[in-house]
């Protein structure tokens, strides 16, 4: 199934529009098609634990990636696949490299559509809320696999159950 993402062979990464900034969903989908990504499997979903337990999983700090799970569970998203030459770094660039909106180019992502500037609390640390989530490049193969996982295939299997 995932030999279906590809196109003309391109690069593939994940990112997620994280509930805070889904407002701004259409101008950030409008900008990642101008910067010439094809977007796939491009769906609203409920962030599940499960979900983002492996897309944080392998985050280092563990208050970080505690925090992301808790902050994020059960909340709206968008998570998509952008395809396209050198994918992976470009969409790594084009969000923000860095974790903190205001520390980000201002032409990122990450800069132009956070809606926190300050960190908020969460038991107690201090927690940078960002615009996306997007694949770090050694990542996106992992990534896109969960994805699939968690919203597609459970999706269709379901929807193949209840038509029998």
């Amino acid at each position: 199934m995932l030999d279906s993402l590809k196109v003309n062979n391109y690069e593939r990464s994940l990112f997620m529009i994280k509930p805070d900034s889904y407002i701004y969903k259409e101008k950030i989908l409008q900008y990642l098609r101008k910067k010439n990504f094809e977007l796939q499997y491009v769906k609203d979903v409920i962030l599940t634990p499960n979900f983002l337990e492996g897309l944080y999983g392998s985050e280092e700090n563990e208050i970080i990636r505690s925090m992301n799970i808790k902050y994020f569970s059960g909340k709206l998203a968008t998570v998509g696949i952008a395809a396209g030459e050198d994918a992976k770094e470009r969409l790594f660039e084009l969000c923000g490299t860095g974790y903190i909106p205001d520390k980000c180019g201002k032409e990122t992502i990450r800069y132009k559509y956070s809606t926190l500037r300050e960190p908020i609390l969460i038991n107690g640390y201090e927690f940078y809320v960002n615009a996306i989530h997007r694949s770090l490049p050694q990542d996106s193969e992992r990534e896109i696999e969960l994805y699939m996982n968690e919203y597609v295939r459970k999706k269709q299997e379901r929807e193949n159950n209840y038509e029998r």
